[in-house]
């Protein structure tokens, strides 16, 4: 069952306070969100199946984002980072603007981050990239875990 709009509410509030974790199953992952201090500011972690796996994250330019593997196009933010203006500008003095344009010298790269900046922005990601999503008590969310993590050790143990 989807949640409501006040539900979705109550669990934007929530998220903004420090110990709690958001508990859901989507499309079958177990997906848990909670508020983390990272560095000096506060940011929403996300974990599939208990886990930030290395595999699932990517870089890469947007000609490339059809690459991205399905976890981390569901689950975690796709950030943007351009190269400075003054080495664009040195790009450009250098190989020549065209040059640049041809060969994508100044293009900016593009990678998964496993955090977002707020409750709200992890909730519209999450609503739209996902068809099913259902809220978990503990109790359920730790037998989704076990149950995913059962089925990928069994396919790495016979793959």
């Amino acid at each position: 069952m989807q949640p409501n709009k006040e539900q979705w509410r109550q669990i934007t509030i929530a998220l903004d306070s420090l110990g709690y974790r958001a508990l859901f199953n989507c499309d079958g992952y177990a997906v848990s969100a909670q508020l983390a201090r990272l560095k000096n500011r506060l940011v929403i972690e996300v974990y599939v199946d208990g886990y930030v796996r290395g595999i699932w994250f990517w870089y890469g330019n947007e000609d490339q984002l059809d690459e991205r593997c399905d976890i981390a196009r569901r689950f975690f933010g796709l950030r943007k980072k351009a190269l400075p203006t003054k080495t664009q500008a040195l790009n450009i003095a250098i190989y020549g603007k065209q040059q640049c344009i041809d060969k994508r010298i100044n293009q900016p790269s593009y990678y998964t981050e496993t955090v977002f900046k707020t409750a709200k922005a992890f909730i519209s990601h999450l609503k739209k990239h996902n068809a099913a999503i259902q809220i978990l008590h503990r109790e359920q969310y730790d037998a989704l875990v076990i149950n995913n993590v059962g089925i990928e050790s069994e396919k790495s143990i016979s793959g």
